[in-house]
């Protein structure tokens, strides 16, 4: 008996550890940022600028600014939890080809931004970068549509939740009428961290202890621009039953899109009903003339 009692208290207190661990170091397990910026727009010869934009808590981003040859809107893109925005290229090339400018930006903490990655510095970071370019650059809301794919899904929709409201955040009030985005875009979203952790660690009171919630759910309870939401028939990453239940949370309108392809290639596997999905969204979102 006495053995038995050691061995269970042996284990309970490694549990208690593993938990402890999970709760201290969870920031690790959501977060990859990768530093050295490995190419530039440049790299696939699209035209852009190197911008820097200061976010709320004075930290500094790292972004580029790409153009399309003849711009029929701009796509504020936030990428998901992993690599940097030197990444992304192949992405911004395709959207950039269907004629919108794109804003890429790193976190902090990933390639040449500033500080470290946490939820509250991604939602500080979107804001600084929205306030780019509704102030900084003069674009009309009504002209942006906000993109976000996996862990930047969260981001993206935390924004327009935030826009939704009337400035209770350090968003910088327009000169344009309209506060909110044309429309937003979530590819391969997921309906929270806690739910992402519950599912990979199910032994684990992975809802208790974790201090990162990114939840779509909430964020698009809020939200009445124009939804669409894209997702992998193959995604190993996030289950597409994931992303039904966050379109099920959304307002209308919204559109639920099922593309052949896994988590990070449906653009490539499904090149032709991507592109034709998102220029659809896009163009039944925008206004019919410039303001």
């Amino acid at each position: 008996m006495r053995v038995l009692i050691a061995i269970v208290g042996i284990l309970g207190i490694g549990y208690l550890g593993i938990c402890a661990w999970l709760y201290f170091r969870q920031s690790s397990l959501v977060f990859f940022p990768y530093k050295t910026i490995e190419a530039t727009p440049a790299s696939f010869a699209m035209p852009y600028e190197d911008v820097r934009i200061k976010s709320a808590n004075g930290t500094k981003l790292h972004g580029w600014l790409v153009f399309a040859d003849s711009s029929v809107g701009t796509i504020l893109f936030c990428h998901g939890n992993g690599g940097n925005i030197s990444h992304r290229l192949d992405l911004v090339s395709v959207w950039r080809s269907l004629g919108y400018d794109v804003l890429i930006f790193d976190y902090q903490g990933y390639g040449e931004s500033e500080g470290s990655p946490t939820e509250a510095g991604t939602y500080a970071d979107v804001k600084a970068c929205w306030n780019y370019l509704t102030n900084t650059r003069d674009i009309n809301p009504n002209r942006i549509v906000v993109l976000g794919r996996s862990l930047g899904g969260a981001v993206a929709s935390h924004l327009v939740s935030d826009l939704s409201h009337v400035f209770p955040f350090p968003v910088k009030p327009t000169r344009f009428a309209q506060t909110t985005p044309a429309g937003l875009i979530l590819e391969a979203p997921f309906t929270s961290i806690p739910d992402m952790g519950a599912r990979l660690y199910p032994f684990l009171p992975v809802r208790l202890l974790s201090r990162i919630t990114y939840d779509n759910q909430a964020n698009l309870a809020n939200i009445h621009t124009p939804v669409l939401i894209m997702h992998g028939t193959d995604d190993k990453v996030v289950p597409l039953a994931m992303g039904k239940e966050v379109f099920a949370s959304a307002n209308e309108p919204k559109r639920f899109v099922e593309l052949p392809g896994g988590h990070e290639d449906t653009y490539l596997v499904s090149e032709e009903l991507y592109q034709r999905t998102l220029t659809d969204f896009i163009g039944s979102s925008l206004p019919t003339e410039q303001k």
